[in-house]
Order: structure tokens, then C-alpha cells, then sequence
């Protein structure tokens, strides 16, 4: 089968750290992230740190389980699925 890959860039003008902060903070990632209708941070977590679980549910209904498994503010995230729809063999991100 095929893999998609899809890749997108875009320029703001604003230091790094409050691009990073705002991009990272799950009580504003609607405001900002028009694919999702839901994102928390799981298990009692109250912001996005390397190992942090979060749920994110798209408009569609589909939804799946992510950790952090890399966090280096204000330059680096990156997570991983580890719970999915079954359309997904991997997602990171």
C-alpha cells in the first residue's frame, strides 16, 4: 500500500516562545487547530512535557491517543499514536 506523506509550512511573526507556548497550550489548541473538535491532555497532566498522553478528536469523529516523545521548548515537539482508528499503521507527528 502507498504511504501519504503530508508536510506544511508557514512564517509568523512572533518570537518562538509565544508561537511554542500558544501552539502547545490544550486550552487554546481549538482555537488555533480547526481539524479537531476535542483535545485534552490525559491522565492529569496539565501541559505538554515529553510523556504526556493527549486525546485529540477530529470533526469527523475519529480520534487517537498521542505522546509526547520529544518537547525541547521552544523549538522541538514531536509525538507518536499510540492508540488509533485502524485506517492508521503510524502516525507521528
Amino acid at each position: 500500500m502507498k504511504t501519504t506523506k503530508f508536510t506544511e509550512s508557514i512564517i509568523i511573526e512572533r518570537v518562538p516562545e509565544v508561537v511554542f507556548d500558544f501552539s502547545q497550550d490544550y486550552t487554546k489548541r481549538l482555537k488555533w487547530d480547526t481539524f479537531l473538535r476535542k483535545a485534552d491532555l490525559l491522565f492529569g497532566a496539565k501541559k505538554a512535557a515529553k510523556g504526556v498522553k493527549a486525546l485529540c478528536v477530529a470533526k469527523n469523529g475519529y480520534g487517537m491517543v498521542t505522546e509526547y516523545v520529544s518537547f525541547s521548548r521552544p523549538k522541538v515537539t514531536a509525538i507518536k499514536m499510540t492508540d488509533g482508528p485502524y485506517m492508521f499503521k503510524l502516525f507521528l507527528g
